[in-house]
């Protein structure tokens, strides 16, 4: 907390960061406001964690709609923020980790899933979409995914995408 000016205070968000091997807390740096209000009242806990050559970075979807992915760079530090494909659209998205990097795998009103991987310069390139029989099929007899995912009730199942398996939890 920072003290202001009269009777009042302020509240100034700061990322800390854990040091297992010595056990202590470290404030790194602030974060800004508009993250902060997104990532502790629009986001679920997950995360996803990728491994980049020089740094790391954490990634949180948010789960207002449309959606959005923020991420931080724990190696500098700094936050970014970017779009999801199709994000005002989408009933459902959540992020994996694909082939080393991060992955988007989101559905559509009526059936369609589709799984995007992120590219250089923070692009999403779509990487296949389920056939809407599959979609239709997964959504047994449902009319849209929120009708099937809600109240908490997750899908999970496996999708081979182009020889490559892709384990969607929600």
């Amino acid at each position: 907390m920072s003290g202001a000016k009269h009777s009042g205070t302020a509240y100034e968000s700061t990322v800390e960061m854990y040091d297992s091997c010595v056990d202590t807390w470290k404030i790194v740096g602030s974060m800004p406001v508009e993250f902060s209000v997104r990532l502790t009242v629009w986001t679920p806990n997950e995360n996803v964690c990728v491994k980049e050559t020089r740094t790391t970075t954490l990634y949180w979807i948010t789960s207002a709609r449309a959606y959005s992915v923020m991420g931080f760079d724990v190696g500098n530090n700094c936050w970014r923020q970017f779009g999801v494909p199709l994000a005002d659209k989408l009933e459902f998205a959540t992020l994996v980790r694909w082939n080393g990097g991060l992955g988007l795998v989101g559905g559509t009103c009526g059936g369609s899933v589709c799984v995007w991987e992120m590219s250089e310069g923070d692009k999403w390139c779509l990487v296949d979409e389920m056939p809407i029989e599959l979609g239709l099929r997964l959504l047994c007899g449902k009319r849209n995914w929120e009708e099937k995912l809600g109240n908490g009730i997750g899908l999970m199942g496996v999708v081979t995408l182009k020889g490559k398996k892709c384990l969607i939890v929600q």
